[in-house]
């Protein structure tokens, strides 16, 4: 389905127009619902620092953990992912780094089932001639705006004085 263009949370219409081929399954949020808890409870495994942003989506300080746990957070979080894999039946994909921007960021990079990392040190070169609507947080109309003012990359937006972007775009 990702092949062709179908992506989480598109309406069914887009999708059916994407795919014609595809096969619509009833949603199980029962289910849904009862998986997010197992998997929320393994993470608190790992840090009782859990934060969950939605039913399959959440963040752990794994700060200081490396002890406790007998392992990195790298080498913890691959554990986590192959041991929720073996016992539940499906994929995370996670996304390691020192902020939650750029954690959901590395998340992004390789899914689905991927783990990548990205630290402060790297981010602004990495990030830096990625398209501006590649940022979390940044959308269609929003890029848009920022397009028609000439930041197309998120470079373009890095050789700006943050108070002035914040000024005239808001936080």
């Amino acid at each position: 389905a990702r092949l062709h263009g179908i992506r989480s949370a598109m309406p069914i219409f887009k999708a059916v127009k994407a795919c014609p081929e595809v096969i619509i399954i009833k949603p199980r949020h029962a289910h849904y619902a009862e998986v997010s808890k197992q998997i929320r409870a393994r993470l608190q495994t790992l840090t009782p620092l859990v934060q969950m942003i939605s039913i399959d989506e959440g963040y752990l300080d794994l700060s200081g953990t490396a002890k406790v746990n007998h392992a990195s957070p790298a080498v913890s979080l691959s554990r986590l992912a192959r041991q929720i894999e073996s016992d539940l039946g499906i994929t995370i994909s996670i996304g390691l780094a020192d902020n939650k921007f750029l954690a959901k960021t590395a998340s992004e990079l390789d899914k689905p089932r991927g783990f990548a990392a990205l630290s402060q040190d790297e981010a602004a070169a990495f990030l830096a001639p990625k398209p501006i609507d590649f940022l979390h947080g940044v959308g269609k109309q929003f890029a848009k705006k920022l397009a028609r003012e000439r930041f197309s990359t998120v470079g373009d937006v890095q050789t700006h004085d943050l108070r002035a972007m914040v000024q005239k775009y808001g936080e």
